[in-house]
């Protein structure tokens, strides 16, 4: 359309200044192919609730000076070229953050966990190397996904406090050493996501006691031990209400009666119960 004609003539960001200038409460320029650089002046916009530049081509740094945005709730610069450290000083109001599929790195910023409002983090896709263990002391904090980064190392027993939580992602990364059992604090959690890392050791049978829980993918991992017992046997009331139960158990004849979808751990996967009629690839 014509507005999105002139926000391509003014590209390279030059334009976004001007809109704050106008103190408006709400910023959306989605999809717009905007180029260049966040402006640091961006702090300006105190009115500025509801902030949406995802999906063009921003590229740099995020700039500090975001943090002056006080009254912002939700901020949403996904799908974009964005690279650097995520800033420590960020709106302290904020609810929804969304800065998936960037290219962003280094450690999670520890102040992430001072804000108390956040509801949603969304940090897919990007270079991120370590979860601290302050993250967790948001406790409104509903939806957390930082799949398909490079973080590693174990996931803080502190996760436990997060009990604000339906939707845990932490999938496709190098995280390792054994679940901690506090996972099954988060008593109203949905969707656990955790395929493909380096995952080992049993899978703490108190997990079973997720009685919300309605998909739970621990594929491509190397746990051992006995997964059917502590899910199914013991529980086949969990394992009933459950619509989705992924993991590895292709291989050594290893059985789950509850199972939804069975895998080799190299994401060769079948759907049950026609796991036994698979052929494991070599």
């Amino acid at each position: 359309d014509l507005v999105a004609y002139f926000m391509r003539i003014l590209t390279r960001g030059y334009f976004i200044p001007i809109f704050v200038k106008f103190n408006y409460d709400c910023i959306q320029i989605a999809s717009n192919s905007i180029q260049g650089t966040i402006p640091s002046n961006f702090g300006e916009g105190k009115n500025l609730e509801y902030l949406n530049l995802n999906d063009n081509e921003l590229s740099g740094a995020i700039p500090k000076a975001i943090g002056n945005l006080e009254s912002l709730l939700e901020l949403d610069i996904s799908d974009n070229n964005l690279s650097g450290s995520l800033p420590g000083s960020l709106p302290e109001k904020l609810q929804i953050l969304k800065l998936n599929s960037n290219n962003l790195q280094y450690d999670l910023p520890t102040e992430l966990g001072t804000l108390d409002d956040l509801s949603m983090l969304q940090l897919s896709n990007n270079s991120f190397e370590r979860i601290p263990s302050e993250l967790f002391n948001l406790k409104n904090i509903q939806v957390l996904s930082l799949s398909y980064n490079n973080l590693s190392g174990s996931i803080p027993k502190e996760i436990g406090l997060a009990t604000s939580m339906v939707l845990l992602d932490f999938s496709h990364n190098k995280l390792s050493r054994e679940l901690p059992s506090e996972i099954a604090r988060l008593e109203i959690l949905e969707y656990l996501f955790l395929s493909n890392n380096q995952f080992e050791g049993t899978i703490p049978s108190v997990l079973s006691n997720l009685y919300l829980l309605k998909t739970m993918d621990v594929s491509s991992n190397h746990f051992s031990g006995d997964m059917d017992t502590p899910f199914c046997s013991d529980r086949p009331e969990w394992g009933n209400q459950i619509d989705v139960y992924r993991a590895d158990c292709l291989n050594d004849g290893l059985s789950l009666s509850c199972a939804t979808v069975c895998c080799d751990g190299k994401n060769y996967c079948c759907d049950m119960p026609n796991a036994t009629d698979c052929k494991l690839r070599d």
